[in-house]
């Protein structure tokens, strides 16, 4: 046998192994940080793209990186279709459904959705405070006249 293919061989036997080491601690990193934001109860929606491309006449087909509603609870999750279509026509995958390929090129983007999430929740938070206290003060004022 040529030494080349050989070594060609040997290299892609190791290779494969850490192909395979890495999905399997993908797969554990994402179903640890969807129990994690299962357990803070965040019912937020969260997106970040993976990539697009053109697909002529002015589309563009995309994949995201999204934490969404799949079924009766949120996930992440790898959505995909053209940019300007309904989303309801869009594909919604659970991540640990997708394929390894698509598992591979998605998880580089998982600390961007992580923080994604967390602005989200900050905005809620700052608009829910903002408009709590708009409401307490207006009570506060009629509860004052009333008196």
């Amino acid at each position: 046998m040529d030494d080349s293919i050989s070594k060609s061989l040997s290299k892609l036997r190791l290779s494969s192994k850490r192909l395979n080491k890495l999905t399997d601690q993908a797969n554990q990193t994402v179903k640890e940080v969807e129990k994690f934001l299962e357990d803070c109860s965040l019912g937020v929606y969260a997106t970040v793209p993976i990539k697009s491309w053109e697909v002529g006449c002015g589309e563009e087909f995309f994949t995201c990186l999204e934490y969404c509603r799949v079924g009766s609870r949120y996930r992440i999750a790898i959505t995909s279709g053209l940019d300007n279509s309904d989303p309801s026509e869009h594909h919604v995958k659970p991540w640990s459904d997708a394929s390894r390929d698509e598992k591979l090129e998605s998880i580089k983007k998982l600390p961007d959705l992580i923080a994604e999430i967390g602005k989200l929740v900050d905005e809620k938070i700052v608009s829910a405070e903002i408009g709590l206290g708009e409401v307490s003060e207006a009570l506060n004022e009629l509860s004052g006249r009333e008196g």
